[in-house]
């Protein structure tokens, strides 16, 4: 099986164990344009999978891959690796986050910090604890970023 070009309801079905009914209600649910309303008035992400009681199956899942990818030291080289190894990390808050990735002369991640937390649109940055992480760290380059919550 190439996972590649596995369907999303197959990969529903794989991960969580789910009938193929339960798969394709659940990816009607889980790939539906961020942001839109379900019909009782809730964003999408608050109740992702809650008919089912699969989201603290996905947020574990989702936490896993978060591990098995920090396994080894991320060499981030590219804008577009950059953004999914972040988005992996902080794209599913419900809640605004700026975060530090600190870096080693080779782009290796030697660490990532949530260093601030907000509310679901705004959240305060002090420049002067993001130097003294920087050099705690002793990072030779840093990353910063933010996420924007989709409710």
């Amino acid at each position: 099986m190439d996972i590649q070009t596995t369907s999303n309801t197959e990969l529903l079905r794989l991960a969580f164990g789910l009938s193929v009914y339960e798969a394709q209600a659940a990816e009607r649910e889980l790939f539906r344009p961020p942001g839109e309303l379900v019909p009782d008035g809730h964003c999408v992400q608050e109740g992702l999978f809650n008919s089912f009681g699969w989201e603290q199956r996905l947020t574990a899942a989702r936490e896993l891959d978060r591990r098995a990818a920090d396994r080894e030291r991320k060499k981030l080289l590219s804008p577009e690796s950059t953004y999914g190894w972040l988005h992996r990390r902080i794209g599913h808050l419900e809640y605004e986050v700026f975060v530090v990735v600190f870096l080693d002369a080779q782009n290796k991640v030697i660490h990532l910090d949530e260093l601030f937390r907000g509310t679901t649109n705004q959240t305060s940055v002090y420049p002067r604890e993001v130097v003294k992480k920087a050099i705690l760290h002793n990072a030779s380059s840093v990353l910063l970023s933010h996420n924007h919550p989709l409710c």
